[in-house]
């Protein structure tokens, strides 16, 4: 890369969703506007997801799908305008949270004792219909925790108490099933590969499961979440005895309620991880290695973050090719990052997070800028490190002090210039940079010590060698 041009920086932005705020797409617009500004123009961008929300409309665009409209049942079975998509070679892609989404109801409505997720039945079963022989199921943000119930009875699996046959599948039903036969809708899934496209690793049951995680998330109260668990519980032992199959703990089975532990059980779908999935398909691992920089980003990095969802994937990757990765969001829960590069977001607090979400898009043109800006001052230093190991540090020191009128408090320019001017021996002002290192962190011990060094220096061999 030439050392004297900003045009040649490659910088690749991989970015998920700012839930509520931000599609993937409108996201990448605004930071690409933003590094623009900074003086980066050299920018691929790719609007991707990781099995949550809004998964299904970034893989039809990947693969060039078609939206086919229909009619289904939202989660408190309300017919509504749905839809999939459907690839030229009769893969379907189906949204879950499309007809069973938390986002199809207002917050008073939220009750996950009440949700059916038949709506996602539905669609499935249009797109067998249509030909599909492949379903793409992306199973993210849904308002359901009825283990698939609704969308079994949709595909004709018929479900009983001990009384009678059960009518609605939710997840208050769950926990009335006795039996089940569900040979109808194992036929319709028979020439049909089943993916399940998850952004989560827990399990169905237990403290990282299903309903302890997710279900208040959908509205659920404790009394909710312990039924709930109970009925999933009872759930995943009437599959055990039907099919040898114990969904206890299998990875990404709390997924969407538990619907991905029921169709492993019964047709053996095959569970993807949704972020690498998703950055296979978008060409991102050939695009990362010719990038110079990676900046990934989604509404909230937190510990959930680095498992499973889009960040955690690029991050990964990065690592494993040397790239710098950068994170972008609206508000950083991550107690400690000793992973990204940085984290930039709008909102430093619980407190900010409302304001961060009014007028969001020019507020990360502004954040995309200030990233440029970082990932700049990057490149910069590791140029100037370059000069200073080749002996050359009056070009060090000048390419250093250009940081450092952007940004004063950028602790790792402030050390590479207190060892320059060490080397050159101008003592006064690598003190002046030392007690800079030590106004912004006053506990470093390094920096009390090359302090002492340089007033040792100067006072056991010459005042006059001060030079500030």
């Amino acid at each position: 890369m030439d050392r004297n041009t900003n045009h040649t920086l490659r910088v690749l932005l991989a970015l998920n969703a700012m839930k509520g705020s931000l599609s993937s797409v409108e996201f990448a617009h605004a930071l690409s506007e933003g590094l623009q500004k900074s003086g980066i123009t050299n920018i691929e961008s790719l609007p991707l997801a990781d099995g949550g929300d809004g998964s299904a409309a970034v893989l039809a665009e990947i693969h060039k799908a078609s939206f086919v409209k229909c009619k289904a049942y939202d989660p408190l079975m309300r017919k509504i305008d749905s839809g999939f998509f459907l690839t030229p070679n009769r893969i379907a892609i189906v949204e879950m949270a499309d007809a069973s989404g938390l986002r199809l109801l207002d917050p008073c409505e939220y009750n996950p004792l009440n949700a059916s997720s038949y709506g996602t039945g539905q669609l499935v079963q249009k797109a067998i219909d249509m030909g599909a022989h492949e379903v793409w199921l992306c199973v993210g943000g849904t308002a359901t925790v009825d283990a698939g119930m609704g969308a079994l009875m949709a595909l004709d699996t018929e479900f009983y108490s001990s009384e009678e046959k059960l009518n609605r599948g939710n997840g208050e039903a769950l926990g009335q099933i006795r039996t089940f036969d569900f040979q109808k809708t194992k036929k319709k899934l028979a020439e049909v590969s089943l993916k399940i496209i998850s952004d989560v690793k827990n399990p169905l049951l237990g403290n990282e499961g299903a309903a302890r995680v997710f279900a208040p998330q959908k509205g659920a109260d404790e009394a909710m979440v312990q039924q709930l668990d109970k009925n999933l519980e009872h759930w995943a032992r009437l599959l055990h005895c039907k099919t040898g199959v114990d969904i206890a703990q299998l990875l990404s089975g709390g997924a969407a309620g538990g619907i991905v532990a029921t169709c492993k059980a019964l047709f053996n779908a095959e569970i993807i991880d949704g972020a690498k999935f998703i950055l296979e398909k978008s060409g991102f691992y050939k695009l990362a290695r010719q990038a110079d920089c990676i900046i990934t980003g989604e509404g909230s990095v937190d510990e959930s973050t680095l498992y499973g969802k889009l960040p955690g994937a690029v991050l990964e990757f990065g690592t494993i090719i040397e790239r710098p990765v950068l994170a972008v969001c609206g508000f950083n829960a991550l107690k400690q990052n000793n992973l990204f590069t940085g984290i930039l977001s709008l909102a430093n607090n619980q407190n900010e997070i409302e304001e961060a979400m009014k007028n969001t898009y020019n507020k990360m043109v502004d954040l995309g800028e200030k990233a440029g800006h970082e990932i700049l001052n990057g490149q910069q230093l590791k140029t100037a490190g370059e000069y200073f190991e080749e002996g050359k540090t009056t070009e060090a020191l000048t390419l250093v002090d250009e940081i450092l009128e952007t940004n004063n408090e950028n602790e790792e320019a402030l050390w590479l210039r207190v060892r320059i001017l060490y080397k050159m021996q101008k003592w006064g002002e690598a003190l002046n940079s030392t007690n800079r290192i030590l106004e912004l962190n006053p506990g470093n011990t390094i920096a009390k010590n090359y302090r002492e060094m340089i007033n040792n220096i100067v006072k056991y061999w010459n005042k006059d060698l001060y030079n500030p």
